[in-house]
Protein backbone atom coordinates (compact mmCIF):
# COMPACT_ATOMS: atom_id res chain seq x y z
CA UNK A 1 0.00 0.00 0.00
CA UNK A 2 1.08 3.14 -0.84
CA UNK A 3 1.97 5.09 2.46
CA UNK A 4 1.79 8.58 0.55
CA UNK A 5 -1.59 7.98 0.07
CA UNK A 6 -2.45 6.74 3.70
CA UNK A 7 -0.67 9.77 5.17
CA UNK A 8 -2.68 12.16 2.98
CA UNK A 9 -6.37 10.67 3.89
CA UNK A 10 -4.92 10.74 8.13
CA UNK A 11 -4.46 14.75 7.86
CA UNK A 12 -6.98 15.68 5.65
CA UNK A 13 -9.71 14.84 8.64
CA UNK A 14 -12.56 12.67 9.36
CA UNK A 15 -14.53 11.55 6.16
CA UNK A 16 -18.23 13.21 6.18
CA UNK A 17 -19.42 9.84 5.65
CA UNK A 18 -18.09 8.13 8.29
CA UNK A 19 -18.81 10.93 11.28
CA UNK A 20 -22.32 11.16 10.08
CA UNK A 21 -25.26 10.69 12.26
CA UNK A 22 -28.27 8.81 11.02
CA UNK A 23 -29.80 11.40 8.78
CA UNK A 24 -26.62 12.35 7.55
CA UNK A 25 -25.82 9.01 6.52
CA UNK A 26 -28.94 8.39 4.90
CA UNK A 27 -29.39 11.28 2.63
CA UNK A 28 -31.45 13.29 5.16
CA UNK A 29 -34.09 10.66 5.76
CA UNK A 30 -35.51 10.86 9.08
CA UNK A 31 -35.22 7.72 11.08
CA UNK A 32 -38.48 5.63 11.60
CA UNK A 33 -40.33 6.34 15.04
CA UNK A 34 -38.49 10.02 15.11
CA UNK A 35 -39.72 13.47 13.98
CA UNK A 36 -37.09 15.13 12.92
CA UNK A 37 -36.71 18.95 12.76
CA UNK A 38 -36.73 20.51 9.08
CA UNK A 39 -33.68 22.82 10.46
CA UNK A 40 -31.47 20.22 9.64
CA UNK A 41 -32.57 18.33 6.77
CA UNK A 42 -29.18 17.16 5.74
CA UNK A 43 -28.37 15.61 9.51
CA UNK A 44 -25.48 16.25 11.97
CA UNK A 45 -21.69 15.71 11.63
CA UNK A 46 -20.54 13.72 15.38
CA UNK A 47 -17.12 14.35 14.93
CA UNK A 48 -14.85 12.74 18.01
CA UNK A 49 -11.20 12.93 19.67
CA UNK A 50 -8.59 12.41 17.39
CA UNK A 51 -5.86 9.48 18.47
CA UNK A 52 -2.09 10.08 18.09
CA UNK A 53 -0.37 7.58 16.48
CA UNK A 54 -3.60 6.54 14.47
CA UNK A 55 -5.54 7.48 11.27
CA UNK A 56 -8.95 7.77 12.45
CA UNK A 57 -11.76 8.17 9.19
CA UNK A 58 -14.78 7.36 11.20
CA UNK A 59 -15.76 7.82 14.39
CA UNK A 60 -16.60 8.65 17.63
CA UNK A 61 -14.21 5.94 18.75
CA UNK A 62 -15.44 3.93 21.78
CA UNK A 63 -15.43 6.23 25.36
CA UNK A 64 -13.46 4.15 28.20
CA UNK A 65 -15.62 3.40 31.01
CA UNK A 66 -15.36 6.11 33.52
CA UNK A 67 -13.37 8.58 30.82
CA UNK A 68 -14.83 11.19 28.94
CA UNK A 69 -14.98 12.03 25.06
CA UNK A 70 -15.52 15.75 23.35
CA UNK A 71 -18.07 14.94 20.43
CA UNK A 72 -18.35 18.14 17.91
CA UNK A 73 -21.54 18.66 15.85
CA UNK A 74 -21.29 19.99 13.29
CA UNK A 75 -23.27 20.52 9.63
CA UNK A 76 -22.62 18.72 6.63
CA UNK A 77 -19.71 20.00 5.49
CA UNK A 78 -19.08 22.13 1.96
CA UNK A 79 -15.99 21.58 0.14
CA UNK A 80 -14.58 19.26 3.19
CA UNK A 81 -14.91 22.43 5.36
CA UNK A 82 -17.54 22.15 8.22
CA UNK A 83 -19.55 24.41 9.44
CA UNK A 84 -20.67 24.38 13.43
CA UNK A 85 -23.91 23.45 14.51
CA UNK A 86 -25.11 26.92 16.08
CA UNK A 87 -28.43 26.19 17.03
CA UNK A 88 -30.26 25.77 20.38
CA UNK A 89 -29.98 22.26 21.40
CA UNK A 90 -30.71 19.52 24.41
CA UNK A 91 -29.13 15.91 24.18
CA UNK A 92 -31.00 12.62 25.33
CA UNK A 93 -28.73 9.89 25.88
CA UNK A 94 -31.45 7.30 26.31
CA UNK A 95 -30.86 6.36 29.67
CA UNK A 96 -27.13 6.27 28.73
CA UNK A 97 -26.37 2.55 28.95
CA UNK A 98 -23.30 3.10 26.82
CA UNK A 99 -22.44 6.42 27.42
CA UNK A 100 -23.75 8.88 28.91
CA UNK A 101 -24.08 12.57 28.41
CA UNK A 102 -21.99 14.75 30.88
CA UNK A 103 -22.50 18.43 29.60
CA UNK A 104 -22.59 21.02 26.61
CA UNK A 105 -20.95 23.83 25.37
CA UNK A 106 -21.86 25.13 22.05
CA UNK A 107 -21.36 22.46 19.73
CA UNK A 108 -19.69 20.48 21.93
CA UNK A 109 -21.33 17.30 23.96
CA UNK A 110 -19.07 15.52 26.65
CA UNK A 111 -20.18 11.99 27.03
CA UNK A 112 -18.76 9.53 29.84
CA UNK A 113 -18.38 6.17 29.10
CA UNK A 114 -20.79 4.21 31.29
CA UNK A 115 -20.64 0.49 30.16
CA UNK A 116 -19.88 -1.94 27.70
CA UNK A 117 -23.00 -1.40 25.46
CA UNK A 118 -24.12 1.50 22.98
CA UNK A 119 -26.42 3.93 23.16
CA UNK A 120 -28.15 6.45 20.75
CA UNK A 121 -27.24 10.17 21.37
CA UNK A 122 -30.22 12.31 20.27
CA UNK A 123 -29.97 15.86 19.42
CA UNK A 124 -32.87 17.86 19.50
CA UNK A 125 -34.96 21.33 19.50
CA UNK A 126 -35.78 22.02 22.84
CA UNK A 127 -39.29 24.07 21.57
CA UNK A 128 -40.41 21.19 19.81
CA UNK A 129 -38.66 18.06 20.71
CA UNK A 130 -37.95 17.16 16.96
CA UNK A 131 -34.82 15.25 16.67
CA UNK A 132 -31.54 17.47 14.75
CA UNK A 133 -29.67 14.23 14.23
CA UNK A 134 -28.90 11.22 16.13
CA UNK A 135 -25.44 8.94 16.30
CA UNK A 136 -25.17 5.17 18.07
CA UNK A 137 -21.72 5.59 20.34
CA UNK A 138 -20.27 3.21 22.31
CA UNK A 139 -18.44 2.73 26.04
CA UNK A 140 -15.86 0.15 26.31
CA UNK A 141 -13.57 -1.45 29.41
CA UNK A 142 -9.70 -0.44 29.16
CA UNK A 143 -7.99 -3.52 28.92
CA UNK A 144 -4.57 -2.38 28.53
CA UNK A 145 -1.96 1.24 28.13
CA UNK A 146 0.57 1.39 25.93
CA UNK A 147 3.11 4.25 24.55
CA UNK A 148 2.66 4.77 20.74
CA UNK A 149 5.19 7.52 18.45
CA UNK A 150 3.21 10.44 17.11
CA UNK A 151 5.37 10.13 14.29
CA UNK A 152 3.99 8.39 10.76
CA UNK A 153 6.83 5.29 11.28
CA UNK A 154 5.43 2.13 10.23
CA UNK A 155 6.29 0.08 13.18
CA UNK A 156 5.50 -3.60 13.17
CA UNK A 157 2.47 -4.57 16.22
CA UNK A 158 4.41 -5.83 18.77
CA UNK A 159 7.40 -4.33 18.33
CA UNK A 160 8.59 -2.36 21.51
CA UNK A 161 9.88 1.24 20.91
CA UNK A 162 12.13 3.52 21.84
CA UNK A 163 12.41 7.36 21.35
CA UNK A 164 15.55 9.31 19.53
CA UNK A 165 17.17 11.80 21.72
CA UNK A 166 16.13 15.64 21.88
CA UNK A 167 12.32 16.49 21.39
CA UNK A 168 10.29 13.66 22.09
CA UNK A 169 6.43 13.18 21.68
CA UNK A 170 5.20 10.45 23.42
CA UNK A 171 1.44 9.12 22.73
CA UNK A 172 -0.62 7.13 25.41
CA UNK A 173 -2.96 4.39 23.61
CA UNK A 174 -6.24 3.00 25.80
CA UNK A 175 -7.22 -0.42 24.28
CA UNK A 176 -10.04 -2.24 25.05
CA UNK A 177 -12.76 -4.66 23.48
CA UNK A 178 -15.42 -3.34 21.64
CA UNK A 179 -18.65 -4.70 20.59
CA UNK A 180 -19.49 -3.80 17.13
CA UNK A 181 -21.80 -4.91 14.47
CA UNK A 182 -19.13 -7.65 13.20
CA UNK A 183 -18.61 -8.96 16.74
CA UNK A 184 -16.11 -8.01 19.41
CA UNK A 185 -12.90 -7.24 18.77
CA UNK A 186 -9.79 -4.74 20.52
CA UNK A 187 -9.71 -1.06 19.71
CA UNK A 188 -8.19 1.73 20.58
CA UNK A 189 -10.27 4.21 22.88
CA UNK A 190 -10.71 7.38 24.33
CA UNK A 191 -10.56 9.21 27.25
CA UNK A 192 -9.83 12.83 27.26
CA UNK A 193 -9.80 13.26 30.99
CA UNK A 194 -7.21 10.80 31.93
CA UNK A 195 -4.16 11.54 33.52
CA UNK A 196 -0.65 11.68 32.54
CA UNK A 197 2.55 12.27 34.15
CA UNK A 198 6.39 12.18 33.02
CA UNK A 199 8.92 14.57 34.33
CA UNK A 200 9.41 17.53 32.48
CA UNK A 201 7.12 16.92 29.70
CA UNK A 202 4.37 19.36 28.77
CA UNK A 203 0.72 18.12 27.67
CA UNK A 204 0.57 18.48 24.15
CA UNK A 205 -3.14 16.84 23.42
CA UNK A 206 -5.39 14.41 25.76
CA UNK A 207 -2.95 11.32 24.64
CA UNK A 208 0.03 13.35 23.80
CA UNK A 209 3.35 14.65 26.37
CA UNK A 210 6.19 16.63 25.35
CA UNK A 211 9.71 15.26 26.76
CA UNK A 212 11.65 18.62 25.36
CA UNK A 213 15.79 17.83 24.97
CA UNK A 214 15.19 13.95 26.22
CA UNK A 215 18.55 12.82 27.05
CA UNK A 216 19.81 8.94 26.79
CA UNK A 217 17.69 7.09 29.69
CA UNK A 218 14.95 5.21 30.90
CA UNK A 219 11.66 7.72 32.00
CA UNK A 220 8.81 6.61 33.85
CA UNK A 221 4.94 7.53 32.39
CA UNK A 222 2.18 7.51 35.14
CA UNK A 223 -1.33 7.15 33.51
CA UNK A 224 -4.57 6.89 35.23
CA UNK A 225 -7.63 6.42 32.62
CA UNK A 226 -11.30 5.40 32.52
CA UNK A 227 -12.24 3.99 36.14
CA UNK A 228 -8.53 2.70 36.73
CA UNK A 229 -8.35 2.57 40.09
CA UNK A 230 -4.23 3.00 40.34
CA UNK A 231 -1.87 4.22 37.58
CA UNK A 232 -0.07 2.11 35.02
CA UNK A 233 3.22 2.59 35.11
CA UNK A 234 4.94 2.66 31.75
CA UNK A 235 9.21 2.56 30.91
CA UNK A 236 9.91 4.99 28.29
CA UNK A 237 13.32 4.62 26.49
CA UNK A 238 15.38 7.39 25.11
CA UNK A 239 18.50 6.32 23.63
CA UNK A 240 21.17 8.65 20.99
CA UNK A 241 21.05 6.43 18.22
CA UNK A 242 20.42 3.14 16.46
CA UNK A 243 22.76 0.10 16.33
CA UNK A 244 21.56 -1.68 13.03
CA UNK A 245 18.64 -1.35 10.42
CA UNK A 246 16.67 -4.12 9.00
CA UNK A 247 14.16 -3.98 6.45
CA UNK A 248 10.47 -5.20 7.34
CA UNK A 249 8.84 -7.65 5.57
CA UNK A 250 11.59 -8.41 3.42
CA UNK A 251 10.65 -9.83 -0.30
CA UNK A 252 12.58 -10.56 -3.53
CA UNK A 253 10.03 -8.80 -5.87
CA UNK A 254 7.36 -6.11 -5.26
CA UNK A 255 4.65 -4.74 -7.20
CA UNK A 256 5.09 -0.92 -8.81
CA UNK A 257 3.81 2.12 -6.13
CA UNK A 258 4.75 0.01 -3.20
CA UNK A 259 6.29 0.68 -0.27
CA UNK A 260 9.57 -0.62 1.21
CA UNK A 261 10.07 -0.21 4.85
CA UNK A 262 13.31 -0.53 7.23
CA UNK A 263 13.88 -0.37 11.03
CA UNK A 264 16.40 1.80 12.91
CA UNK A 265 16.89 -0.80 16.01
CA UNK A 266 18.50 0.03 19.70
CA UNK A 267 18.52 -3.31 21.53
CA UNK A 268 15.74 -4.94 19.40
CA UNK A 269 13.94 -1.63 19.67
CA UNK A 270 12.44 0.66 17.17
CA UNK A 271 13.92 3.96 17.51
CA UNK A 272 11.23 6.34 16.45
CA UNK A 273 11.93 10.29 15.76
CA UNK A 274 15.20 9.67 14.11
CA UNK A 275 15.60 11.64 10.57
CA UNK A 276 15.84 9.15 7.73
CA UNK A 277 17.03 9.50 3.85
CA UNK A 278 16.88 7.18 1.12
CA UNK A 279 18.89 6.48 -2.19
CA UNK A 280 17.25 4.92 -5.31
CA UNK A 281 20.02 3.31 -7.82
CA UNK A 282 22.58 5.80 -6.48
CA UNK A 283 19.78 8.74 -6.61
CA UNK A 284 18.44 10.66 -3.58
CA UNK A 285 15.12 9.76 -3.00
CA UNK A 286 12.31 11.34 -0.66
CA UNK A 287 10.35 8.97 1.35
CA UNK A 288 7.74 9.08 4.41
CA UNK A 289 9.49 8.78 7.57
CA UNK A 290 10.86 5.03 7.84
CA UNK A 291 9.59 3.93 4.02
CA UNK A 292 10.03 4.73 0.84
CA UNK A 293 8.19 4.53 -2.66
CA UNK A 294 9.14 1.88 -5.50
CA UNK A 295 9.51 4.96 -8.37
CA UNK A 296 9.54 2.79 -11.40
CA UNK A 297 7.58 0.22 -13.10
CA UNK A 298 9.78 -2.47 -13.14
CA UNK A 299 13.38 -3.69 -12.88
CA UNK A 300 15.86 -3.74 -9.99
CA UNK A 301 15.62 -0.97 -7.38
CA UNK A 302 19.32 -0.67 -5.63
CA UNK A 303 17.57 0.84 -1.77
CA UNK A 304 20.15 2.76 0.66
CA UNK A 305 18.48 3.48 3.88
CA UNK A 306 19.75 5.36 6.67
CA UNK A 307 18.87 6.82 10.14
CA UNK A 308 20.46 7.29 13.57
CA UNK A 309 23.94 6.92 12.90
CA UNK A 310 23.58 3.63 10.49
CA UNK A 311 23.16 2.13 6.76
CA UNK A 312 21.66 -0.51 4.94
CA UNK A 313 21.27 -1.28 1.48
CA UNK A 314 19.24 -3.63 -0.03
CA UNK A 315 18.11 -4.83 -3.86
CA UNK A 316 14.75 -5.55 -5.08
CA UNK A 317 13.14 -6.14 -7.76
CA UNK A 318 9.58 -4.19 -9.00
CA UNK A 319 7.08 -6.92 -10.99
CA UNK A 320 3.74 -5.69 -12.53
CA UNK A 321 2.12 -8.80 -11.62
CA UNK A 322 3.36 -8.85 -7.60
CA UNK A 323 1.17 -8.99 -4.70
CA UNK A 324 0.78 -5.23 -3.64
CA UNK A 325 2.23 -5.40 0.08
CA UNK A 326 0.19 -4.98 3.05
CA UNK A 327 0.59 -1.89 5.21
CA UNK A 328 1.87 -2.53 8.98
CA UNK A 329 -0.71 0.45 9.85
CA UNK A 330 -2.30 1.23 11.99
CA UNK A 331 0.31 1.00 15.14
CA UNK A 332 -1.43 0.27 18.39
CA UNK A 333 0.00 -0.90 21.13
CA UNK A 334 3.75 -1.68 20.60
CA UNK A 335 4.84 -1.33 24.66
CA UNK A 336 2.42 -2.76 26.93
CA UNK A 337 2.42 -1.82 30.63
CA UNK A 338 2.94 -3.40 33.62
CA UNK A 339 -1.04 -3.56 34.96
CA UNK A 340 -1.65 -4.90 31.09
CA UNK A 341 -4.99 -6.11 32.17
CA UNK A 342 -7.35 -4.08 34.50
Amino acid sequence: MNRLLVALIAVSGPLAGCVGGDRASDNGQCPAGEVCSPDTPDGLQFIGSSLVGSFVVGGPLATAIGGTQEVELDLEPALGIYTPFDQTYTVDDQGGTGVRFDHQNGNIVTVRGAGSFSNYLRILDPSTNELFDRKQLTGAQIDSIAIVPETLDEIPQGMPIAFASGDAFVGIALSGQVQGSLGQGEERLVDTSLVATLDGSTRRAWDTLELPNAAAGTYTLSVTAGNQQQATQLPVAVVDGADSIVELDPTPTIAPGDDVCFAALSDQRFVVGLAWTFEINGVATGGTANCVTSDQPSGTMNITASAGGQTFSVATTVVQSAVHRASHLPQSRPTAGERAAM
